[in-house]
């Protein structure tokens, strides 16, 4: 009987813990704190930043390709993510349990990270959408908008969440097959979607992706042709990639169907190597143009794909003496430009204005030797297209009119930089005689006009980053620095430095060479020093080259140093031999040897 009666304490026991546990669970989601398990799947585990993409792997880590100028791509110790959201400077990961880690720059970081219970992410410029378990939206910043998306869909259970660009605009699916956003103004449409899975959009359209693995199109803002509106072709899709160029599937069996949102810009050769592809697990972009893709593997192997619109690829470039890496701060685009002995122009990039400098007839077309001496990317609205500027032999600087034809702006040219600034944007032209003329290009005139006049001068450059306003140095013929901005708030980093020989402008720092071979900066902000500048060990320098987070050193002998950032290999040169120039860009750095064959050392374009 004792025995009996110890078995059944130990069997109630059992049951009142059960209990207990029940009542507990059963708690917990009374009081908001649900067990959230979001489910993968290949739809959402792709996702295209402004200028970088971001993949989920199968095993719940990321990987990125693009830019990190923001830290963006900081994932390398994210675990357990079942789905990503990218924006401007940020990507975002939701986690198998519903709440979040972000990477880079977005507004409101700290409240992002702290929300719970989340189902489904959308990302695009600065903005970050949440769609949490009982149908609610989250945003990380107020925007009236999103209020009268979100209480006007009270109607029902919201399904799948998209942010539409320019404006960033939210839009929701509804499970009765319902669209509800705002786009200037709030829009409801009955577009009958109710076997759609998710929503994706680009610049004026929604696409679906349908339970079916059909693709279905709700046209928002009328910018395209109605003969795209037919996806026919789209069949068996399983995930879905949308650029303000072209439309992407990936079908179950691996391949891939494009379709051309824009047919007059459409670039063959680029579909056709995407579409090349096998054994594809997911596709996604960098840039709302989506002139660069990477293509994922199903083993997980990464394939970069870019829409060149050069007259070369890299490994076609021969016999140079100068190359150039130039970037779009605008338009998110790229442009290395490599220029030969015989003054033969090599161009490589996603940049279409290159298109038009190949129609310029002395460098390109009828080799008559004027070839180019430097070559920016210049943005503005006034008098200079939103073109590339350069600078030939003769001294003559080169801009493009309204009708993408290249004319002489100005003679009489040793050198040039131009300044991207919020407020003003401007080209600062050193003349042969050393002095110096300041161009507005658009906004008020004001941070540089006191560079006209200063005398003696032989190198130009400007700036405007993330840590100062606007400026302008000039090197001095005796070694020394001038120095101009709009609140004079460089003075006092430069003007130590003497035995100057040389400036070389980065992204968002200034590098200078002395003339016994050591360099000096002014460094970006605080946060952004990735051992960039450790360069104190570095002697018989001739040459640097700035990238966004390394630093390329030329040694007289012909041999290559590199610090900074490595995290696409950018800066492993120090195999490198025989060199005689320099470039470095955001995510790689180039290098050009005696023979005129060129190096390359991490990501090019992305």
């Amino acid at each position: 009987m004792e025995m009996t009666e110890k078995r059944y304490f130990r069997w109630a026991k059992k049951v009142i813990l059960l209990l207990g546990i029940i009542l507990l669970v059963n708690a917990r989601a009374v009081s908001g704190e649900t067990q959230t398990r979001v489910d993968p799947n290949p739809q959402t585990s792709y996702a295209s930043g402004d200028r970088h993409g971001a993949m989920r792997m199968e095993d719940g880590t990321v990987k990125t390709l693009g830019s990190n100028e923001y830290l963006q791509r900081d994932v390398s110790d994210w675990t357990d993510i079942a789905a990503v959201a990218a924006g401007e400077h940020f990507t975002a990961g939701l986690r198998y349990d519903g709440t979040i880690v972000v990477a880079g720059e977005v507004q409101k970081q700290e409240d992002v990270e702290r929300w719970t219970d989340i189902t489904a992410i959308a990302g695009r410029g600065n903005t970050l959408i949440g769609l949490t378990a009982d149908g609610s939206l989250r945003t990380n910043w107020y925007l009236e908008q999103y209020d009268q998306v979100y209480s006007c869909s009270q109607t029902g259970r919201i399904r799948a969440v998209t942010i539409m660009s320019q404006p960033e605009a939210p839009f929701v699916l509804m499970e009765d097959g319902r669209i509800i956003g705002w786009y200037g103004e709030y829009l409801e449409i009955d577009a009958g979607w109710t076997d759609v899975k998710y929503i994706t959009s680009n610049g004026g359209i929604i696409f679906g992706l349908t339970e079916q693995g059909t693709v279905r199109m709700q046209m928002v803002y009328q910018s395209y042709s109605e003969a795209i509106q037919e996806l026919d072709e789209f069949t068996d899709i399983v995930q879905l990639y949308v650029s303000q160029m072209h439309c992407f599937g990936v079908r179950s069996d691996g391949t891939i169907v494009v379709r051309n949102m824009t047919p007059s810009l459409a670039q063959p050769d680029f579909v056709s190597r995407v579409k090349e592809a096998d054994n594809v697990a997911g596709i996604t972009g960098a840039g709302y143009n989506g002139h660069s893709v990477a293509i994922v593997k199903k083993d997980g192997e990464i394939v970069p794909v870019i829409e060149n619109y050069g007259n070369c690829d890299l490994s076609e470039m021969k016999n140079l003496n100068r190359i150039f890496y130039v970037r779009s701060e605008v338009f998110d685009e790229f442009a290395v430009i490599g220029v030969a002995d015989d003054d033969q122009v090599y161009l490589y990039g996603t940049d279409s204005s290159m298109n038009s400098m190949s129609q310029y007839p002395y460098a390109v077309e009828y080799g008559e030797g004027i070839g180019f001496e430097s070559i920016i990317c210049v943005h503005s609205s006034g008098a200079v297209c939103e073109e590339l500027l350069y600078l030939d032999k003769n001294g003559a600087l080169w801009g493009m009119d309204d009708n993408h034809i290249y004319y002489a702006m100005e003679d009489g040219i040793r050198q040039f930089s131009c300044s991207h600034g919020l407020v003003t944007s401007y080209i600062v032209e050193l003349k042969t005689d050393g002095t110096v003329r300041v161009r507005y290009l658009y906004g008020e005139a004001q941070g540089g006009a006191g560079a006209e006049n200063w005398t003696g001068i032989r190198q130009v450059v400007t700036y405007c980053s993330r840590a100062r306003d606007y400026g302008i140095l000039g090197l001095r013929e005796d070694g020394t620095i001038a120095c101009e901005t709009a609140e004079g708030l460089v003075d006092a980093e430069v003007e130590n430095w003497d035995n100057i020989v040389a400036l070389y402008p980065g992204y968002y720092a200034i590098g200078a060479l002395r003339s016994d071979g050591t360099a000096v900066f002014i460094k970006d902000q605080e946060g952004y020093d990735f051992g960039q500048y450790n360069t104190s060990s570095w002697k018989g320098l001739k040459q640097l080259a700035l990238g966004t987070f390394h630093t390329v050193g030329l040694k007289g002998d012909g041999t290559v140093c590199a610090t900074g950032r490595n995290d696409v290999g950018q800066c492993d040169v120090e195999n490198w031999t025989d060199v005689v120039y320099v470039a470095a860009g955001e995510n790689g750095t180039l290098g050009i040897q005696s023979d005129g064959s060129l190096l390359i050392a991490g990501e090019i374009g992305w």
